[in-house]
C-alpha cells in the first residue's frame, strides 16, 4: 500500500509538472554570408539557452503557446534578435 502511494504521488507530480511546463523545441543550423556554418553562437529566450555545434546546429528550448524573442548572439558577428516569428 506505502509503494502505491509513492507511484500515485509520482505520478501526480509528473502531470502537474507536465501541464504548467510546456515547451517547444526549435532546431536549426546558422550559416554565415558565404553560407558557412557557424560553431558557438549563443542562442537564448528568456530562461533557456544553448550553443550552436561546430556544424552551427542547435536545439532551443522555449515555452510553447507565448510570444518569444530569441537572441543569436557571438564574439564576432552581430547580435541578431527574432521576435514572434516562430
Amino acid at each position: 500500500m506505502k509503494c502505491l502511494k509513492h507511484i500515485f504521488i509520482l505520478i501526480f507530480i509528473t502531470s502537474f509538472n507536465f501541464l504548467l511546463g510546456q515547451t517547444a523545441l526549435i532546431t536549426g543550423i546558422i550559416f554565415n554570408t558565404n553560407n558557412v556554418p557557424i560553431a558557438n553562437v549563443n542562442i537564448s529566450s528568456n530562461n533557456f539557452g544553448t550553443i550552436s555545434n561546430a556544424d552551427g546546429f542547435y536545439i532551443l528550448q522555449v515555452a510553447s503557446d507565448k510570444e518569444i524573442a530569441v537572441t543569436f548572439s557571438h564574439i564576432v558577428f552581430k547580435n541578431i534578435i527574432l521576435k514572434n516569428s516562430f
